[in-house]
């Protein structure tokens, strides 16, 4: 199941989400248990109102689901402040969302990496170069 929210010919929003289950029926978003965060995909100077509109909608085709079940949203998420008051909202800690602040250049990454890591690392690197005709760089000529 997809909702999408539309303003004018364009769309502004878009719920993928799916329907699963056997006597209590889920509504989960797309990519639930194998991804990081997951969330409405919503305009961001809509999110708040776009929200609310898809839960809304939920509310009023209920007879379809039981259960919503939205994981791994991120901390501050729009989802979470538009559960409107007559639903129960229930927030779980369900596993952690690793984050890597990246550094301005691949060398000052490198130098970060532990010493083993960046051993690994520059091993596999030499494999993948000498794998004839497996991998292939793009650059400008050939982009």
């Amino acid at each position: 199941m997809w909702i999408g929210l539309r303003e004018g010919d364009r769309l502004a929003g878009l719920a993928p989400m799916f329907l699963w289950g056997g006597e209590e029926r889920c509504a989960s978003l797309a990519g639930s248990g194998v991804t990081d965060y997951l969330d409405f995909l919503i305009e961001p100077r809509r999110e708040a109102a776009g929200a609310a509109m898809i839960l809304d909608w939920l509310v009023r085709h209920g007879d379809r689901w039981d259960i919503c079940d939205f994981q791994e949203l991120r901390e501050g998420s729009p989802l979470l402040e538009a559960v409107p008051a007559n639903l129960e909202k229930r927030i779980e800690t369900c596993a952690v969302c690793p984050v890597v602040r990246l550094p301005g250049s691949w060398d000052e990454f490198r130098a970060g990496l532990p010493q083993r890591f960046g051993h690994n690392l520059h091993r596999a690197r030499n494999r993948v170069r000498n794998a004839a005709g497996v991998v292939e760089t793009a650059g400008p000529e050939n982009l």
